[in-house]
C-alpha cells in the first residue's frame, strides 16, 4: 500500500511539529505545513495530498471556507482538529465538507481513528 500524503495546517508550530512523527510513525508522508490558510491551500494544489489536517482558528481566510473549496475542487479529504468545541462546529464541518472532526481535548487515539476511516473513504464524527 502507498503511504498516504498528508499536508498538515495549524497556526501552532508546537502542534505541527508533534504531528510530523506521530504521522509518520502511522505509516503518512507530510508533504506540508501551513500555518495560515493561503499557505494551506498552495500547498494543496502543489502536492495534491491524500489528507489535509486543519485546525478551524488557522488564520488567513475563514478556513470552513478552505474547507470547502478543498473538499470541492480537489480529490484532498480534509480532517479538522481543532480546539473548538465539536457541538457547536462539527456539523458546520461536515456542511463544508470535512470527512472527520476530531477535538485536540479529546483522545489522541480519535486522530489515528480519523486518519484511518478517512483513508479508506470513510468518515469520523463525535456523533458516530
Amino acid at each position: 500500500m502507498t503511504a498516504k500524503r498528508v499536508v498538515v495546517a495549524d497556526e501552532d508550530l508546537m502542534v505541527r511539529a508533534a504531528l510530523r512523527p506521530l504521522l509518520e510513525r502511522g505509516g503518512y508522508v507530510v508533504v506540508g505545513e501551513a500555518e495560515e490558510c493561503r499557505d494551506a491551500m498552495a500547498l494543496v494544489r502543489a502536492h495534491s495530498p491524500d489528507v489535509l489536517i486543519i485546525d478551524l482558528a488557522l488564520p488567513g481566510l475563514d478556513a470552513l471556507e478552505l474547507v470547502k473549496r478543498v473538499s470541492g475542487k480537489t480529490d484532498t479529504r480534509t480532517v479538522v482538529l481543532t480546539g473548538r468545541p465539536a457541538e457547536k462546529y462539527a456539523a458546520r464541518a461536515r456542511s463544508a465538507g470535512a470527512a472527520a472532526y476530531v477535538t485536540k481535548t479529546g483522545d489522541l487515539a480519535n486522530l489515528g481513528d480519523a486518519l484511518e476511516a478517512v483513508a479508506t473513504g470513510g468518515t469520523f464524527f463525535p456523533e458516530e
